[in-house]
């Protein structure tokens, strides 16, 4: 006797392993222990930035072009306030992109970014961007340059050589010599 169709499975109609792993799948997802839209797995080793620490001294990564939410991570190296920016080797547990660890720092980082307020960094293929509210500074020993919100560039140092091989020009609605 053929089963009626109706909402309900019976015996004579076949259960294939699909509602049993989306079933699973939901529980699972429902319990905390995996994401139920999983991420594509990341293998291998991701240079990241150490972005910050949350409320509760965790650190927290991002990767530039790839994941660009903060995400706390564990990490097997100790970290502390003021490292932040500095770039740090990652792996992920199990390919898991929510589930970062960072294996260190870098020694001699490319790039160290320090921020307070909104920042944002964008490196493409043959260039990068730094943008902040306020101001954005390098410093080297003595020298300096520093990137004012309202249009002030200053640049310090013990000596200033500027070199051209074409037309070296000064321009400005006023000019002034020592």
């Amino acid at each position: 006797m053929a089963a009626k169709k109706t909402g309900i499975q019976t015996r004579d109609e076949p259960v294939g392993p699909a509602p049993r792993d989306a079933a699973a799948e939901l529980m699972q997802a429902l319990l905390g222990s995996r994401p139920l839209a999983a991420e594509v797995p990341i293998q291998g080793v991701l240079v990241g930035l150490l972005h910050d620490f949350d409320a509760t001294g965790q650190p927290r990564i991002v990767i530039p072009g790839r994941i660009e939410q903060p995400r706390v991570a564990r990490s097997l190296c100790r970290l502390s306030p003021g490292q932040e920016g500095q770039q740090c080797a990652l792996l992920f547990e199990n390919g898991d992109p929510s589930q970062p660890l960072i294996m260190g720092l870098l020694h001699e980082p490319v790039i160290t970014v320090h921020a307070v307020g909104a920042v944002t960094a964008v490196q493409e293929a043959e260039s990068f961007s730094v943008e902040a509210e306020r101001a954005i500074e390098l410093r080297c020993g003595k020298a300096s340059l520093r990137l004012g919100s309202d249009g002030r560039i200053e640049l310090r140092g013990t000596t200033v050589v500027s070199h051209a091989t074409g037309l070296n020009r000064i321009r400005g609605a006023s000019i002034k010599l020592n």
